[in-house]
């Protein structure tokens, strides 16, 4: 699916225009004597949004499309797109232009005399037509992967993540537990981020295999329990909602102070498919708890 997103904005929060960056072709893409104007909207925008009490303001629906915003300070990044179906694509896209750009100017972005370098960024161009062109790249070849991705990863950890889900689902279940044994080898201390790819790793794999194994019909926790049996000993009480995985490869000969399968679940989570459906882990057994335990919580249906 080809995504039209035209323009990506970087503007200090003051208002002023660091970089417009023209994508696919948009008319507003060649309209730059624009930039002051759509600056200082953006960022009084943006400033009043912080002082009615929220954290940031996502999007703006405009007559032809939509301004999706990422908010860093003292940065704020805007993608334009005209087709709505794209929002979930522009929001991933500016948090991505966000990470980079912060990653390549951090440590000057604060600086006062950079208002009068105007070329600072502009090198920065080529990098947000990348990550626009690589972000479309993972999509075409993996078309259900932004649905199972958090509100925030690195572009190189969603490569990790789609190459070890597709072994993984090739694989299951008879390579699953190797490949779950193996995930700390690839993040060294970096166990924030290791949970976060082994959470999504899980919904990727979960959502998966439901769908192959159970075609397109709702899945309840019975058809959930049958598939994560195929992976380790389980149990579902089905009166208090909760899964129960007392031998549990995830965290076994591990010592943690916190729950800590994080894999498991996001194959919950992914197996069942319902937004309305929230799980956590109450119990582990890397914390000394006689079990790895899944709660069930039913909630009102996300937006």
């Amino acid at each position: 699916m080809e995504r039209n997103i035209g323009v990506v904005y970087i503007i200090h929060r003051d208002g002023i225009p660091l970089l417009t960056v023209g994508l696919s072709g948009s008319s507003m893409s060649s309209i730059p004597s624009f930039d002051e104007l759509f600056g200082g909207f953006i960022s009084a925008v943006n400033t009043l949004i912080q002082q009615l009490g929220h954290r940031e303001l996502r999007s703006i629906s405009v007559e032809d499309g939509l301004l999706v915003y990422s908010f860093r300070d003292p940065v704020i990044f805007v993608a334009y797109t005209n087709d709505t179906d794209s929002e979930r694509f522009a929001n991933y896209l500016v948090r991505q232009v966000e990470y980079e750009f912060f990653q390549e100017f951090g440590d000057v972005i604060r600086d006062e005399d950079i208002f009068v370098r105007p070329d600072l960024f502009r090198p920065f161009r080529l990098t947000v037509i990348n990550l626009y062109e690589q972000m479309e790249q993972i999509e075409r070849q993996f078309p259900r992967v932004l649905d199972f991705l958090p509100e925030f990863v690195p572009l190189h950890y969603i490569y990790m993540i789609t190459n070890l889900g597709t072994d993984m689902t090739k694989s299951f279940p008879e390579g699953t537990i190797a490949a779950i044994r193996r995930l700390p080898l690839y993040f060294g201390e970096a166990t924030d981020v290791q949970h976060l790819v082994a959470q999504t790793l899980g919904r990727y794999l979960g959502s998966h295999v439901a769908v192959d194994r159970l075609g397109d019909f709702v899945v309840t926790p019975e058809d959930t329990l049958r598939l994560l049996n195929e992976i380790s000993v389980c149990r579902y009480d089905r009166d208090r909602e909760f899964f129960d995985i007392p031998i549990c490869p995830e965290c076994r000969g591990i010592t943690a102070d916190e729950p800590l399968c994080y894999f498991f679940l996001g194959f919950i989570e992914g197996a069942i498919g319902n937004p309305s459906v929230e799980v956590k882990e109450t119990a582990c057994r890397a914390r000394g708890d006689k079990t790895c335990r899944f709660q069930l919580t039913r909630t009102e249906r996300r937006v």
